[in-house]
């Protein structure tokens, strides 16, 4: 009690002595800690469980954001199979014709047609690229 009449003082976790100066003396009284620690403690778990909800929303987002992007490119492939479709028959229809070719000639110009239909191909998405970025 000597103590309480200097300073505040701590008992246990629950219980605090509080002094304060009054005219002629000092007033001591007993503060019961016990609903405010419970609050605390309510804080804390409400925290923890905002902060592991804030990380479920964030990996959520990242998610949607990847499928959006995945779901993006595959319009754009899409795209492109559908505009050189008929390329890319026909450079099949060529390949096929190079594996079955004996004469030497008429390989290499199947091979420069094969050559420039690829390069259009990939020249033709190169664009489409560019276009979607714009």
């Amino acid at each position: 009690m000597k103590d309480a009449v200097e300073k505040d003082v701590v008992i246990d976790k629950k219980t605090r002595i509080q002094n304060r100066t009054i005219r002629g003396g000092h007033v001591l009284w007993q503060e019961d800690m016990e609903d405010i620690i419970k609050l605390l403690e309510r804080m804390e778990e409400n925290r923890k469980t905002i902060e592991e909800s804030n990380c479920i929303e964030q990996e959520n987002y990242q998610t949607k954001a990847a499928i959006n992007m995945l779901r993006e490119k595959n319009r754009l492939f899409d795209k492109l199979q559908t505009q050189t479709a008929k390329q890319i028959n026909l450079l099949n229809e060529l390949l096929n014709r190079y594996e079955e070719e004996e004469e030497l000639e008429k390989s290499r110009i199947l091979l420069v047609k094969i050559s420039l239909i690829g390069t259009y191909i990939k020249r033709r998405g190169n664009l489409e690229f560019i276009e979607e970025r714009s």
